[in-house]
């Protein structure tokens, strides 16, 4: 029985983690192979770390698949840099088959997006950078060698939200930088933790979502329609 195909002009996935054990690369390729999209973004922290050495088999299947798809011409793919990934962008290149962004502007019916990881806005990634990859590198050690499941760590983005007032600070930033850019919506990621709301302003209103994360169940994902943006979650 062959699977019903989904279509939508833009497919928007943020903090996929590959090669932490929590990250669900078969079920994330599975995902894809339904669907069918224009373009794909990848909204930063594609990878946890440099230790391509942790990377299953399946998470080489889901880059080859999302390389393939672009060199063949059957999608545009934009890879967006978040804090686990941007430093290592040529390593990540090769991988991916395209460069890396830092924002991304695009037209959808007659709205204009804008997407980016959205670590800019956390303190904790613009003041102490050693603490995020300190937390990260603890994270991934208690994964692996300790068999301690996701809850712990969603339990720690829910912290870590709160403690940088993220839930607050990054739609309204966000959207002051759409504003800067002419965009009238922007999606971000970096939080694990989904969010969508309209910040006010003096033009309107600005449209702000955050993709949430496909670490542990459900995966979240954002689709742009002739200018609609939806925010979904897959099991």
């Amino acid at each position: 029985m062959h699977q019903a195909v989904t279509a939508a002009d833009t497919l928007i996935v943020s903090d996929i983690h590959l090669g932490l054990p929590a990250s669900r690369p078969r079920e994330l390729l599975e995902f894809f192979e339904s669907r069918c999209s224009r373009r794909i973004i990848l909204l930063g922290d594609v990878f946890n770390d440099l230790h391509f050495r942790h990377l299953c088999r399946d998470a080489f299947r889901l880059l080859d698949y999302w390389r393939l798809m672009a060199r063949r011409g059957f999608c545009e793919l934009v890879w967006i840099k978040g804090n686990h990934d941007r430093d290592f962008e040529h390593a990540v290149r090769p991988l991916l088959g395209t460069s890396g962004f830092e924002d991304y502007c695009w037209e959808s019916g007659e709205r204009r997006f804008l997407a980016l990881h959205g670590d800019r806005f956390d303190p904790s990634c613009t003041r102490f950078r050693s603490l995020p990859i300190l937390l990260s590198d603890l994270n991934s050690w208690a994964q692996r060698r300790c068999g301690m499941d996701h809850s712990w760590s969603e339990r720690f983005d829910i912290i870590h939200e709160r403690f940088g007032r993220l839930a607050h600070r990054m739609p309204f930033a966000a959207a002051e930088l759409a504003r800067k850019l002419d965009c009238e919506a922007v999606i971000c990621g970096h939080t694990h933790r989904t969010h969508r709301r309209s910040v006010p302003d003096e033009r309107g209103m600005v449209e702000y979502l955050n993709a949430g994360a496909w670490i542990g169940r459900p995966g979240h994902f954002v689709t742009v329609t002739d200018g609609v943006a939806t925010l979904a979650a897959h099991p």
